[in-house]
């Protein structure tokens, strides 16, 4: 697939191209906040979460502007929006933005945990195409194979888009995964674009093409509830699972920010919630019956920053 095989360029330039690689962090998921992550190289902005191919900028022997990614007010969701744009000298170079993160020693690794399988893949996005030029935006699971000592991809949803759409518009694609029951550990996403011709390669791309991305969101139908891609909060729950309390624990510095905790039936209604007064909430379950249920957490703007699943067993 002209995705995957893409992953694996990006990987291999990165790598021989900045030397640097580790190991990382992902909050958010609506490119709120945008960041120096390298302080020697000032010019390398990119948003909380994700690497993008700004980073191209920080090799010195590149010249050129490589900022292909750039913070735009122009949002579907909050304040702000990823602009990716193919232009100048970058046009020989990917266009993309990934799941990632930065770390002492530079960019860290693109995939970051996720056990969950979602239905479907939720992203805000408009932009225009030039030349047939293709955007694809997707998502892969994937889980650790011990005997094959290689992630293996268990799941994925893309996202096509092409020609001019100057209108935020939500897409939603379905996942197709390749086993019933398998569970991931793992998830990258990524936007990129692509040249008619491109066949898995970048350089075929036109300068001015633009695509805005906006509001990542992956939906379970089971429970008609959503769970952002990448929380905008830590949360440890505990224990899980629980007989009698659950006690949900989030840092002292998020705690001005948030409302409540709710909990969720399978089904989706909800069976319960809990004030957030302080870093820890405590949730009394001993009401509920024994199952698996969701939760999520929700700040003082009624946007959900985490959720996950919290298993009862009496």
């Amino acid at each position: 697939m002209k995705q995957n095989y893409f992953v694996i360029i990006f990987l291999s330039i990165l790598f021989f191209s900045t030397g640097l690689f580790g190991q990382g962090q992902i909050p958010g998921n609506s490119f709120e906040t945008w960041f120096t992550p390298i302080s020697s190289v000032p010019s390398l902005v990119e948003p909380e979460g994700f690497v993008t191919s700004n980073v191209f900028g920080a090799n010195p022997n590149l010249p050129g502007d490589y900022t292909t990614c750039t913070q735009s007010s122009d949002a579907a969701v909050g304040d702000s929006s990823a602009k990716l744009e193919v232009k100048g000298v970058a046009a020989n170079m990917p266009q993309l933005i990934s799941t990632g993160a930065y770390t002492s020693m530079g960019v860290g690794e693109l995939k970051i945990p996720y056990t969950d399988r979602p239905d479907q893949f939720q992203v805000w996005l408009k932009g225009e195409m030039l030349n047939n030029d293709t955007a694809f935006v997707f998502v892969e699971m994937t889980r650790w194979d011990a005997t094959a000592g290689a992630a293996v991809s268990i799941g994925e949803s893309i996202i096509e888009f092409s020609g001019n759409n100057g209108t935020w518009t939500e897409f939603t694609q379905d996942f197709t995964y390749t086993a019933e029951t398998d569970a991931p550990d793992s998830l990258v996403m990524q936007a990129i674009i692509f040249g008619p011709n491109a066949n898995g390669t970048p350089g075929t791309e036109s300068i001015g093409s633009t695509l805005y991305l906006d509001g990542l969101n992956l939906v379970s139908n089971s429970t008609g509830l959503f769970t952002p891609l990448m929380p905008e909060i830590n949360v440890r729950l505990y224990p899980n699972p629980t007989s009698d309390i659950a006690t949900f624990e989030v840092d002292e510095n998020d705690v001005a920010e948030l409302e409540q905790i709710s909990i969720f039936a399978i089904d989706g209604r909800m069976v319960s919630s809990h004030a957030i007064n302080g870093s820890k909430t405590q949730a009394n379950v001993t009401g509920l019956p024994a199952g698996t249920y969701h939760y999520r957490i929700s700040d003082k703007e009624g946007n959900i920053v985490n959720g996950g699943k919290l298993n009862i067993a009496h």
